[in-house]
């Protein structure tokens, strides 16, 4: 059994209806992996999300815990940034996902494995 981080693009894809996605997810859970994300991810699809479709993303973000960024996540986040924002462009929301995984030693399922250039992250392969 793992954790698994999803990120911001995957929750967009399920909300989209895009079926491969949704197999992946369930077939992680089926695993017997538990599935979490972080506040990162639930501001920037709520930053997004049409009137219309609130109702529905309020239902799947019931459905997965969300993580806390604590200091620590803070701290972590800093340092990816400081290694990371000039070489990658590695932006604020990304660091915060990328040092709650780490501090939580989760897997991360994204779709944009460019914008998670850290070595320490290590990523869902279905």
């Amino acid at each position: 059994m793992a954790k698994v981080l999803i990120d911001t693009d995957i929750v967009i894809e399920i909300m989209r209806g895009k079926q491969s996605i949704i197999k992946n997810i369930k077939t992680l859970w089926h695993r017997g992996n538990v599935i979490f994300c972080c506040p990162v991810t639930i501001a920037e699809v709520y930053h997004g999300v049409r009137p219309n479709e609130i109702g529905k993303i309020d239902e799947f973000f019931r459905t997965i815990e969300c993580l806390p960024i604590t200091k620590e996540a803070g701290e972590k986040a800093g340092e990816y940034l400081a290694k990371y924002h000039k070489s990658h462009s590695v932006e604020l929301g990304d660091a915060l996902v990328s040092s709650v995984c780490f501090l939580n030693k989760m897997l991360l399922y994204t779709l944009n494995s460019k914008h998670y250039p850290m070595e320490d992250i290590e990523f869902v392969i279905i």
